[in-house]
């Protein structure tokens, strides 16, 4: 595949394409491209699931990051983390969220603009991040109180739910029932509920028309269905090679695994980086 070199500016995925998440740190081989592609003058963006408060170990790698697309294009904040974008959830799907929790018994947790915040059954949430998340306990903050959405009036509802349930078609069901809300499935039993219509794409969409760019512009990388808008609509949409089905037919190439430094490799070939140093 012949690929362009002047893509102006690039967003990155985090579990699965810049680091593998039990290992909570972008590779060497990794932040070395990544470094190489600002020094270029690329404009480097995250397009995660994550919230602003998991993304420490990239935004270290890449030294400085222009724009954060953050739970899943519902935040999305410049460098200074000023918000460029909004999206959070509607308070009447917050409690019927919370309903819910409480009536099934399902771990439930929402990305608030600072931090995650455990409001039920925080252990099944817990055990997730303890256990699946090498960050773990760094991440998140037990609320028993679940006041959080009373006492921030600048920003008081999440962008973000995180369920946690066994009951994988119950929790489809209550989802659509819900007409403003949609889901997407990171891990087995473990849920991102969030305002349905956005998604990674719309969140780069909000900084595409901030800098005055286009998606021809842009280079895009990802591996989940998360990642499937923003893998269509780019420039160049590159999937991982350990990428779900769904993402590497969205995307226009795929490259190596992230365990084979293949994230590295993938910036060094389209940008010229083998070839001129």
């Amino acid at each position: 595949m012949k690929f362009r070199s002047d893509y102006k500016i690039a967003f990155f995925d985090v579990d699965g394409t810049t680091v593998i998440t039990s290992e909570g740190f972008v590779r060497r081989p990794a932040a070395e491209a990544l470094r190489r592609l600002r020094a270029l003058g690329v404009c480097l963006g995250i397009a995660s699931g994550r919230p602003l408060v998991h993304l420490k170990a990239v935004e270290e790698a890449m030294e400085y990051v222009s724009y954060k697309v953050t739970c899943n294009g519902s935040c999305v904040l410049d460098h200074e983390n000023r918000l460029v974008y909004s999206a959070p959830i509607r308070p009447e799907s917050f409690e019927a969220l919370r309903r819910y929790a409480r009536e099934k018994g399902a771990g439930l947790g929402f990305h608030f603009l600072e931090q995650t915040y455990l409001y039920d059954n925080m252990d099944q949430i817990a055990w997730h991040y303890d256990t699946r998340v090498k960050e773990g306990s760094e991440v998140y903050r037990f609320l028993p109180s679940q006041d959080r959405h009373l006492t921030n009036t600048e920003s008081p509802y999440p962008y973000n739910a995180i369920v946690m349930t066994d009951d994988e078609e119950d929790l489809l069901r209550f989802v659509e029932s819900l007409s403003d809300m949609r889901t997407d499935r990171p891990w087995p039993g473990c849920f991102d509920v969030f305002r349905k219509g956005q998604n990674k794409a719309m969140g780069i969409e909000a900084v595409l028309k901030k800098e005055g760019l286009s998606w021809e512009d842009c280079v895009v990388f990802g591996d989940s269905t998360n990642d499937v808008e923003m893998l269509k609509k780019a420039g160049l949409g590159v999937c991982m090679g350990n990428g779900c089905e769904a993402a590497k037919e969205a995307a226009d190439y795929v490259c190596g695994r992230i365990d084979e430094d293949g994230l590295a490799k993938a910036i060094d070939r389209i940008f010229g980086f083998e070839i001129n140093g």
